[in-house]
């Protein structure tokens, strides 16, 4: 008999479903909106992490149990590593609310990812792989 061993019922489940569907809009100089999709219908993550980078694709991905600041400031929500700052961190309850990423460099390209998460007994589990439309990037205006 084959024998499966369980997952701890303390820690949460990898998402089976990434974040897609990244759009931008309302750029300028300095700033955009960004915003993600996801469909409730297959969606089973408990929020998602948004990651972005100026000048190259984001690189660094979040690191499982580690619970990271966001902010729409950008270089001012965590570092991961390399200029990978969070700026968004919402829960699935929240809905797809778009974010405005201001601090931004004139006519520079900044590249977005978001990752699906779960949570579970204080412990954080990131889905890293790509979805539809997930990662893109953004040029600012002159």
């Amino acid at each position: 008999m084959i024998r499966r061993r369980r997952q701890a019922h303390d820690d949460p489940v990898i998402p089976g479903t990434q974040i897609y569907g990244i759009s931008f809009f309302n750029t300028t100089a300095n700033s955009f909106d960004v915003q993600h999709l996801w469909s409730s219908s297959v969606y089973n993550g408990h929020g998602v992490i948004g990651v972005i980078r100026q000048g190259a694709s984001v690189n660094v991905f979040p690191s499982d149990d580690t619970f990271y600041n966001a902010s729409s400031v950008f270089g001012s929500g965590d570092d991961l590593g390399s200029g990978n700052y969070v700026f968004c961190l919402n829960a699935r309850n929240a809905g797809v609310v778009p974010i405005t990423v201001t601090n931004l460099a004139s006519n520079t390209t900044y590249y977005c990812r978001y990752f699906a998460f779960n949570t579970a007994k204080g412990k954080v589990k990131y889905l890293t792989n790509t979805g539809t439309g997930n990662p893109r990037s953004k040029k600012t205006g002159s």
